[in-house]
C-alpha cells in the first residue's frame, strides 16, 4: 500500500465530578453510609484528513470516509447504600449500588447519532474476622460493570489502517464481572 495523508486532529475535553457522601451511626459497632456521586464528560473530536494530489503537489483531497467531527457526552450517576458492622474481631461491610451510565455520541459530517443507557444493580461484600493477633480471614465479593467504549459502539468503519479495517458495534451491551476473593493469613512470632 502506498498511502500518502495528512491527518490533522483536534480534541477537547470538559469533566464535571460531584460526590456527596453521608454517614449515620446506629450504634457504636453499626453504621449506614450513603453516597452519591456524578461524573459528566463532554469531549469533542474532529479529525480532517486529505489525500495527497499528485497533480497539485498537495494535500487537497479530502477524505470523508474517515474524517469525522463528533461529539461524545458521558454521564455516569452512583447511588450507594452500605451496612457497616466493626468489633475488635470481626468486621462485615455490605453495598448495594444503582450504576447508570449515558452514552451519547452525535458524528456531524455523516449525520449519525448513537444514544445507549446502562443501568447496573452492583454487589460489594466484605467479611473479615480476626482469630488471633497473628491469624485472619478476609472474604469478599463485588460485582463490576463494564460498559463498551464510544469507538466499539459507534458503526462507523476505521480504514486508517488498511491492514486492520475496525467497525464499530452499537448492539453491544456492558459486560458484568462476579469477583471472590478469599485471603488467609497465620503466622508465628519467632522470640
Amino acid at each position: 500500500f502506498d498511502i500518502n495523508r495528512l491527518n490533522e486532529s483536534l480534541s477537547i475535553n470538559n469533566r464535571n465530578i460531584t460526590s456527596i457522601k453521608y454517614y449515620q451511626g446506629i450504634s457504636n459497632k453499626q453504621a449506614l453510609e450513603y453516597q452519591y456521586s456524578m461524573s459528566d464528560m463532554n469531549q469533542r473530536n474532529t479529525r480532517e484528513v486529505n489525500d495527497f494530489d499528485k497533480s497539485l503537489n498537495n494535500y487537497s483531497i479530502q477524505n470523508q470516509d474517515i474524517s469525522y467531527n463528533q461529539q461524545i457526552s458521558t454521564t455516569i450517576a452512583l447511588h450507594r447504600l452500605a451496612f457497616i458492622y466493626k468489633s475488635r474481631k470481626k468486621q462485615f461491610i455490605t453495598r448495594l449500588a444503582n450504576l447508570t451510565t449515558s452514552f451519547s455520541n452525535r458524528e456531524y459530517n455523516r449525520e449519525l447519532e448513537l444514544n445507549k443507557i446502562f443501568n447496573d444493580w452492583l454487589l460489594f461484600s466484605k467479611f473479615k474476622i480476626s482469630f488471633s493477633k497473628s491469624e485472619k480471614l478476609n472474604l469478599v465479593f463485588r460485582m463490576k460493570s463494564i460498559i463498551p467504549k464510544a469507538h466499539e459502539l459507534q458503526n462507523i468503519t476505521d480504514n486508517t489502517n488498511p491492514l486492520n479495517i475496525v467497525i464499530g458495534n452499537p448492539a453491544l451491551d456492558r459486560e458484568l464481572e462476579h469477583l471472590f476473593n478469599v485471603g488467609y493469613r497465620n503466622y508465628n512470632k519467632k522470640k
